[in-house]
């Protein structure tokens, strides 16, 4: 059986697609984008990680520059909807949609999908005896004495 060849700019493609999918963070991409691609899981990872026939750079920055724009035009045409939308369909799914759509540009965008605020810590060295007071007291008060 010969082996399937694809073109840079497939390959390109898919590469967005598995960015857009969240991939590495999300596993579960590689399967779901090689099921729709009718690619193996195993050489899409190849082609994201840079291994073995990976389309040029330009190219996949091309891509998922292109892939950005459809998910704009879609927020877009989301947002623009809303008012008109409540009748036919729940407001809360047409919000659900504008803000997945969003995720996946910033995801395209090399920008975070979530915001973590980290506050100053101060590290306590605390010794076992103290450990089991301190979760004895937790302990107590969650039952109310």
């Amino acid at each position: 059986m010969a082996r399937k060849r694809y073109t840079d700019k497939f390959k390109a493609g898919a590469i967005a697609a598995l960015t857009a999918a969240g991939y590495p963070e999300n596993a579960y991409a590689v399967e779901q984008i090689a099921k729709k691609l009718d690619v193996p899981g195993r050489t899409l990872r190849r082609w994201f990680k840079g291994q073995h026939g990976q389309p040029p750079d330009d190219l996949v920055q091309d891509s998922k520059k292109a892939l950005s724009e459809l998910f704009e035009d879609e927020i877009r045409s989301v947002m623009e909807s809303l008012d008109a939308a409540r009748a036919a369909a729940p407001y809360r799914d047409r919000v659900m949609a504008a803000a997945i759509l969003t995720d996946k540009l910033q995801l395209l965008t090399d920008k975070p999908t979530s915001r973590v605020d980290v506050g100053q810590t101060e590290l306590v060295d605390i010794n076992d005896d103290e450990l089991d007071e301190l979760l004895a007291a937790i302990a107590a008060d969650r039952q109310g004495g």
